[in-house]
């Protein structure tokens, strides 16, 4: 709840002589402001309003002070937890490059894999690539010894021509892969391992490119088998992040245990509110934590926050997004992150005491002038009338700028003019006041 002081203001437009004429009573005041609503608070002591004089008239009025901050519930954990577990399907680990307590670096090695089984696989491969690259290379050069022309590593026809520069290349007829273009009389078959089996050499030129051709896509598959063997035997396991290794010397064998944990020093708080509260929530705000478990206080920063709720699954096929909303009634959740500036043991419950910018202006102070809104304050015991930008938190009206902390605003404003004399009487006085929650009948 905003702090707020409720006071009784006194327009002197008269003599101040008049004012120490009336005498002191116990009561409740009661008389309509300019809309017609009774205002009623009980009085330690006043002056009656049917014996004031006619040029005297009273007014609220509310002190501006900041708002409370609210207070969201959160957990600390760690910014960053990378696991690494012990694969069998690679083999055994043959070497560890960090030591329990390290802080590495993000690209850092942690354990090599001794995978040899796939290292045999591999170079049976590249075996059969260099049987496959000769094969071609073998064909390539009988082409051109039958047709006297000049043939690139693939078996495309190249011609050229001299310039400056030397003697220029370039394909004048390329080769292809794959299918025949001089059909065989007998259609291709293929050998055990699916591969497609050359037709018996005709002795010609179109034979020749027709074996040409089926190496071709031969080698491009060979190659793109090579390159995903190659991707796949890297043995090396290299850390994602930067962090602090804690090693774990039972997950080296052990598949169900973690080998190697790489954990940020960096500590974040991590919660949620609801659409009520989704107001508060702002990058780069600061924020206080409290450690409840160690009576501790520590400051922090909102990094991130949920622009809008995370979407879950659906089951249909709708296209209609399902919002992620927590179990009950507290409806869609908005999760955000704070930086602590102190470390927090991960694990412990955090209160986060989130500050609300701006001041709470009530409805009643407001002034409308066509597109412009107004609100007059007591400055140096005269009226000063103001501009505002209004601007809504949840379901209040709050100023960002404009008017400071302490200054004392009048309300019901309706015939107050800018520069009148208001002198504020501080006999009835609350904190923690709700305009929205006011008793007007003083009870």
């Amino acid at each position: 709840m905003d702090r707020k002081k409720l006071n009784y203001s006194l327009l002197i437009a008269g003599p101040l002589s008049i004012l120490l004429a009336y005498g002191f009573i116990n009561g409740e005041i009661h008389w309509s402001n300019p809309n017609g609503r009774p205002i009623g608070q009980r009085l330690a002591y006043s002056q009656d309003p049917e014996e004031a004089s006619e040029s005297e008239q009273y007014y609220q009025t509310m002190t501006l002070y900041r708002q409370e901050p609210i207070t969201i519930n959160g957990i600390a954990q760690l910014k960053t937890d990378q696991t690494y577990y012990y694969n069998a399907e690679r083999g055994d680990i043959q070497e560890v490059y960090v030591t329990d307590g390290q802080v590495i670096k993000k690209g850092q090695p942690l354990f090599k894999y001794n995978e040899q089984k796939a290292v045999y696989e591999l170079e049976d491969t590249r075996r059969e690539q260099t049987r496959l690259y000769n094969q071609r290379e073998r064909l390539i050069d009988q082409l051109s010894e039958m047709t006297g022309n000049a043939y690139n590593w693939q078996g495309d026809l190249i011609e050229g021509y001299w310039t400056e520069d030397g003697y220029q290349y370039y394909v004048s007829v390329p080769i292809g892969k794959g299918e025949y273009v001089n059909k065989p009389v007998n259609p291709p078959v293929m050998d055990e391992s699916g591969e497609l089996v050359a037709p018996p050499e005709d002795g010609s030129a179109d034979g020749i490119k027709d074996q040409i051709r089926t190496l071709n896509q031969q080698i491009e598959d060979i190659d793109i088998k090579v390159a995903r063997m190659l991707k796949d035997q890297d043995s090396q396991v290299v850390a994602k992040t930067d962090g602090k290794v804690i090693l774990n010397q039972d997950g080296k064998t052990d598949s169900q245990v973690p080998f190697i944990r790489v954990i940020s020093e960096d500590i974040s708080v991590t919660g949620s509110v609801s659409e009520y509260e989704f107001y508060a929530l702002g990058e780069d705000r600061p924020v206080n934590l409290y450690v409840d478990a160690e009576d501790r206080d520590v400051t922090g920063t909102m990094i991130h926050y949920d622009k809008i709720p995370k979407v879950s699954p659906r089951s249909d096929e709708s296209n209609e997004p399902m919002y992620n909303a927590s179990q009950g009634s507290s409806g869609t959740q908005y999760g955000f992150t704070v930086k602590a500036d102190e470390f927090i043991q991960p694990g412990f419950t955090v209160k986060v005491q989130i500050g609300l910018p701006g001041y709470v202006i009530p409805t009643d102070a407001i002034v409308y002038e066509g597109e412009k809104t107004f609100i007059y304050t007591v400055q140096d015991g005269v009226a000063v009338k103001k501009e505002i930008k209004l601007e809504r938190q949840g379901v209040k009206q709050v100023v960002l700028r404009g008017v400071e902390e302490g200054e004392v605003v009048i309300l019901y404003p309706y015939d107050v003019k800018e520069g009148q004399t208001i002198q504020v009487m501080d006999n009835a006085e609350f904190d923690q006041f709700d305009m929205e929650g006011m008793d007007y009948d003083g009870h």
